[in-house]
């Protein structure tokens, strides 16, 4: 069975897609490591080509966290 992707893409145009990964992710800012997780989801918006990865709280170093 085929279906049209055109007519299902606009419904999904600003969805968030996730899907957990096996990958650890690690982030350091200058000597300190700010970010260090397996248990990592990789997040895709439909209209961006590069995937980002979201990771706990509780694996992000204290302090690390900005808030605007």
């Amino acid at each position: 069975m085929a279906v049209r992707l055109s007519s299902d893409l606009r419904t999904l145009e600003h969805r968030l897609r996730y899907e957990p990964t096996q990958r650890s992710v690690r982030a350091d800012a200058g000597a300190r490591t700010v970010i260090d997780s397996q248990d990592t989801l990789q997040v895709e918006e439909l209209r961006k080509r590069t995937p980002v990865f979201a990771v706990p709280e509780a694996d992000t170093a204290s302090g690390a966290r900005r808030t605007t």
